[in-house]
């Protein structure tokens, strides 16, 4: 089968990592896959990414509006559609999805849509939301990627929503040695480390997480990786910038603490959760169904509530393992990325059945 991808902005974040897993599984599975990205990211999100994944620029998707770009667009996908004949479009992100559905050339019984995080559109972008809503019957499936989200979106009016939560791999590549070492010599101070892996952008809370680490700078110190630009070190608190396969990183961590005002379901704490880290963070989209099933504890955005669950676990090496242990056994019965590619094959297969076809799965 071919599988085209298409996804907005190629700069790394949860959505492109759900591209990356996705299409690394599919391969891996003996499918052809392709990604087509809009230039913003640089397609920095495929660094590394499996060879046999065909990446495919569309210079005109990008996230500002333009009458002259989205026409741009929509030709350039309507003429890659014809020649390169995808079995299955899967779009990812609301910029993506709309022009995907739109473009000529398409057999839409074959689209799929994945809305990662619903309240990116609702509470950020909601002018967009009836547009997106008027485009639902364009697309054969349509997926949630939290059972919150799936509620929220059925109530809103959207048809035949199903839930495919994100998965994420046991293993990802190495680190620079040269981070790795600066980050041993953060642990060498003798404080325990609380990490955040994440953007320093929306939703994302960075003014919350500075105010925790500063109430917490005699107990802990907060290691926050992925800033996109360089920032001084304040009070209880370092930046560690950009880092490629930066899960890697999480071995040296004691806690994972994710402040953001809205989420669909984070990768970030999947990520820990895969390495036994348990998580604090706020309690926001499917954040609170995620953490409910164990690994950690979702927090209303208030300084007191978030500092003092960090302090209880800051005082407790077994509470912390015992977190870190269900939040492994959490990640490995429903979030791994073997589980989410066979989930997203069901539905592949289901809308191919008419030309009987047949996909292959992971294996286990």
């Amino acid at each position: 089968m071919r599988i085209l991808q298409v996804i907005t902005r190629s700069e790394p974040g949860g959505a492109q990592g759900v591209v990356r897993h996705l299409s690394e599984g599919l391969v891996a599975a003996g499918h052809e896959v392709a990604i087509a990205f809009g230039p913003e990211g640089g397609g920095s999100a495929w660094l590394g990414i499996d060879s046999r994944v065909e990446l495919i620029l569309i210079p005109g998707l990008v996230r500002r509006p333009s009458l002259f770009r989205e026409l741009a667009t929509l030709i350039t996908l309507s003429a890659l559609y014809r020649s390169w004949k995808p079995s299955i479009v899967h779009l990812h992100t609301s910029k993506a999805a709309a022009l995907g559905r739109l473009a000529p050339n398409v057999d839409r019984r074959r689209i799929v849509y994945t809305m990662h995080g619903y309240d990116q559109i609702k509470k950020s972008n909601p002018g967009f939301l009836p547009f997106d809503k008027l485009l639902a019957s364009r697309a054969a499936a349509i997926v949630a990627v939290s059972k919150a989200d799936q509620i929220a979106m059925v109530a809103d009016g959207y048809p035949r929503v199903s839930v495919i939560f994100n998965g994420v791999p046991e293993q990802v590549g190495t680190v620079d040695p040269a981070i790795h070492q600066n980050v041993d010599d953060l642990r060498n101070r003798g404080l325990p480390l609380i990490f955040v892996i994440a953007r320093d952008a929306v939703p994302k809370r960075l003014d919350l997480a500075c105010s925790v680490a500063k109430s917490l700078q005699d107990r802990a110190l907060l290691v926050w990786v992925g800033n996109s630009v360089p920032r001084p070190p304040g009070p209880g608190i370092v930046f560690v910038g950009p880092v490629l396969n930066a899960p890697s990183l999480l071995k040296t961590s004691d806690i994972f603490f994710l402040p953001s005002d809205h989420e669909g379901l984070p990768l970030s704490i999947l990520e820990a959760m895969a390495r036994g880290v348990p998580a604090v963070a706020s309690a926001v989209g499917g954040v609170v169904e995620l953490l409910s099933n164990g690994g950690g504890v979702a927090i209303r955005n208030e300084l007191e509530d978030i500092a003092s669950a960090l302090r209880t676990l800051l005082d407790s090496q077994e509470l912390r393992e015992r977190l870190g242990k269900q939040g492994r056994l959490n990640w490995a019965m429903r979030y791994s990325s073997t589980a989410m590619v066979n989930e997203y094959i069901i539905i592949y297969s289901a809308l191919a059945q008419a030309r009987g076809v047949r996909l292959a799965r992971m294996d286990s």
